[in-house]
């Protein structure tokens, strides 16, 4: 009599996608079927030059847009100070300098959360395995 072979199947099945486009440079060794990783091993590295390139471009906006801010941010005390100087208590927002400041932090606000997604899309050219497992054959 002779006992068939049951095959086991996985606890958990997961398809690999890159979260960013770019050209893969490097690939885990043990990345192939039947090879084993662990959590936390870098399967997939995907060329990074642009997204650390973008992350400079960013840099330098931020820093663009915290200079605007400090400009405005004094043109809108001198002007404040000049109208109390002048006795004008009940000044337009705008001689006071208000909408430009609200706009300048607006702009540095926008710079550094492009920033921050330059960031995370320079992050996301490394993939990494969500937990240990086998490749599928």
């Amino acid at each position: 009599m002779t006992q068939a072979l049951q095959q086991a199947k996985p606890k958990d099945a997961l398809q690999l996608k890159a979260q960013i486009e770019g050209m893969i440079v490097d690939i885990n060794p043990n990345f192939v079927s039947g090879g084993q990783f662990n959590q936390g091993d870098i399967l997939i590295s995907i060329d990074d030059r642009d997204y650390r390139l973008a992350v400079v471009q960013r840099q330098a906006k931020v820093a663009l847009a915290e200079n605007q801010l400090i400009k405005i941010q004094a043109q809108a005390d001198s002007a404040q100070l000049e109208l109390a100087e002048l006795g004008r208590k009940h000044a337009s927002d705008l001689a006071k300098g208000l909408p430009q400041l609200t706009h300048a932090k607006a702009e540095l606000a926008s710079a550094e959360a492009l920033l921050a997604q330059a960031e995370l899309n320079l992050s996301r050219t490394k993939v990494v395995a969500p937990f240990a497992g086998i490749v599928a054959k």
